[in-house]
């Protein structure tokens, strides 16, 4: 027997084979078994996506002698691939399946032909069936009164007459004949689908191939089945032994997935010497910089969409094996680098398509790149040393004044009594200045108090808070066992607890995030990792803003807590003095620490400790 293509050998015979187009395989067996057949479809798609395939198998369908039972009725959709009928319409030795190919039968005369064929009763089948391929050229494209000559039969075929039409440019075709089809887009089949499809023609054909070649080949097929099916024939005639990645990139021209990623990752960390390493590698293998350049805009592409929508990967066509790649690499880049990356890469990309000298070309773009990162990084760097001057100045000036706070201090402990009086007076005093009346200050203590009390509801329960530093803990501990999940905690922005459970609050467009760390497998690994920091057993939840209330900044800390434990032992020595005037400064003190949390919001990034000790004891230089 002669040599058959694998494309043709492996074209599916069944609705079951068919790959990538389950809603439509549905409706046309749906529409089988319920014998609801039209008189027309219009089958609309890219190339090698299965619609002349789907036509071949439909046709089966219909006339197949045992999937009816005795009374004609259809008790299964799928072709029995062993009848007469169906045997016919595999060889194509069928009388009554007439295919039709529109580009090479474009007069008006070929259709008058076709209508006054379509009249006869079919031979043998019991519907005849007409495919007619690329239908949007028949007439030879120019010309609509070939499109018109079908109108009629097409609105009022014979009783035992499908039409079935296919084409890849339906725009074309013209509105009237649309509307007298069903028609059914066939979407281009997903990598992940032609990977598998491909694994089982390459165990079939004991043809030994690495998972990397058949992603590079699932890639470049451009969601066609045939065209993979065509490459993987091509490549294993290449070497006897195992087919590799290289001889795909070799023989195809392609571009390897890793080296994007490589590229993205130097100009992400501006390594000059891994570019030059880099671009002398590229050189040697020849490589088509046209098309390498296309791909890895593309690639910049596909970076942009999964770091901004947590749905980014149903925009791109990757296998799942590159999706945790995808998410760590859009972590590493700001928006406004991949805008420069993909300006200065699309005008390299025009200039080579002009004819330009394309290495020189290339390797500009590259030292360009790589400066888009440097600049940046001066800007920032630069601002991170004037706010560390800041905070240095600020902390040696504090530093003085709380030597004479603790002077203060230990002398208050020996003259608690005397300090007493003098506090009370002075509070006192303060108090008569701002209202002006004492008693207005003793009318006002009880809805201050009040205050006070609603003011510690909306703060998580003592010893269950978080800290800025314990959640740095935290994270730093996850990101040694699980990258991907600390790249979906670093998203998390806010929490709030009651007392047994800590609620973890997400922004409202993060439910895909929240979804996957509330899996058992991300949930216990955080809840571990937050126990063993906190030194205590809590559960745990995630949520997402609109969900919850009163929540708690963690990127800010928790002044309160952050406070007990700094200020320690120190803060004892004050609470004798401040016992006795305890009730007449609760006002005042609400106003302060108010006050307080302006401020440190306002600071942004100043220990919030010193802030408070400023503020509490009116330290200044």
């Amino acid at each position: 027997m002669s040599y058959i293509s694998i494309y043709r050998k492996y074209r599916p015979q069944s609705f079951s084979e068919v790959v990538g187009q389950d809603e439509i395989v549905k409706t046309l067996q749906n529409s089988i078994k319920s014998n609801r057949l039209s008189h027309a479809y219009i089958f609309c798609g890219p190339r090698g996506t299965g619609k002349t395939t789907a036509a071949r198998i439909f046709a089966k369908a219909v006339n197949c002698l045992n999937n009816v039972d005795k009374n004609g009725k259809v008790i299964n959709p799928e072709p029995c691939n062993e009848c007469v009928n169906c045997r016919d319409i595999t060889n194509g030795m069928s009388v009554d399946l007439i295919e039709i190919d529109a580009a090479s039968n474009t007069g008006i005369d070929n259709v008058r032909k076709l209508i006054e064929n379509a009249q006869y009763l079919p031979n043998f089948l019991r519907k005849k069936i007409y495919i007619i391929d690329e239908i949007h050229n028949i007439g030879g494209g120019t010309t609509k009164a070939a499109f018109h000559a079908l109108l009629k039969i097409l609105e009022e075929p014979p009783e035992n007459v499908i039409f079935v039409l296919a084409t890849t440019e339906p725009q074309k075709v013209i509105p009237t004949i649309l509307s007298r089809c069903q028609r059914f887009d066939f979407k281009p089949i997903s990598a992940d689908d032609i990977k598998k499809r491909l694994k089982i023609i390459s165990k079939l054909e004991n043809i030994e191939v690495s998972d990397m070649a058949l992603n590079l080949i699932s890639k470049y097929s451009d969601g066609s089945q045939r065209d993979a099916n065509v490459i993987l024939e091509k490549i294993a005639s290449l070497d006897d032994d195992k087919v590799k990645v290289e001889d795909v990139v070799s023989l195809l021209g392609a571009v390897d997935l890793e080296i994007l990623f490589e590229l993205a990752g130097i100009l992400i960390e501006s390594n000059s010497e891994e570019a030059i390493f880099f671009i002398s590698r590229l050189e040697k293998l020849h490589q088509n910089l046209e098309v390498f350049v296309e791909k890895f805009i593309e690639h910049l592409q596909n970076l942009y969409f999964v770091k901004n929508n947590p749905n980014g990967f149903d925009f791109i066509n990757s296998g799942e094996e590159y999706r945790e790649k995808y998410l760590d690499q859009s972590r590493l880049v700001s928006n406004r680098q991949l805008n420069e990356f993909i300006l200065i890469f699309m005008d390299l990309l025009n200039k080579i398509k002009l004819g330009q000298p394309a290495w020189i070309l290339f390797r500009s773009g590259i030292i360009k790149a790589l400066n888009i990162k440097i600049e940046a990084n001066g800007a920032v760097t630069q601002k991170l040393e004037n706010s560390v001057r800041e905070l240095n100045e600020r902390f040696d000036n504090f530093k003085d004044s709380f030597k004479d706070v603790l002077k203060i201090a230990a002398s208050s402990g020996a003259q608690s009594t005397k300090t007493d009086d003098v506090m009370t007076k002075a509070v006192a005093r303060e108090n008569t200045e701002n209202s002006g009346n004492a008693k207005v200050v003793r009318d006002e203590e009880k809805p201050a108090a009040k205050k006070a009390e609603t003011k510690q509801k909306t703060h998580p329960a003592t010893g269950s808070e978080i800290t800025k530093i314990e959640w740095e803990k935290v994270l730093n501990i996850i990101k040694n066992k699980s990258v991907s999940l600390n790249s979906l905690l670093l998203e998390v922005k806010k929490y709030n607890t009651d007392g047994s459970k800590i609620m973890f609050y997400l922004p409202d467009i993060y439910s895909w995030h929240k979804d996957k760390l509330n899996s058992p497998e991300n949930k216990e690994l955080v809840r571990s990792s937050l126990n063993s920091v906190m030194g205590k057993n809590f559960q745990i939840e995630f949520l997402l803003e609109n969900q919850g209330k009163d929540l708690v900044d963690l990127r800010r800390g928790n002044p309160y807590k952050e406070r007990n434990s700094e200020v320690g032992e120190k803060s004892v020595i004050f609470k004798g003095s401040e016992k006795s005037t305890e009730t007449k400064k609760e006002d005042k003190t609400d106003n302060k620490e108010k006050e307080y949390e302006e401020t440190a919001e306002s600071e942004n990034g100043i220990d919030e400790t010193y802030g408070y000790m400023e503020k509490k004891f009116k330290i200044k230089e």
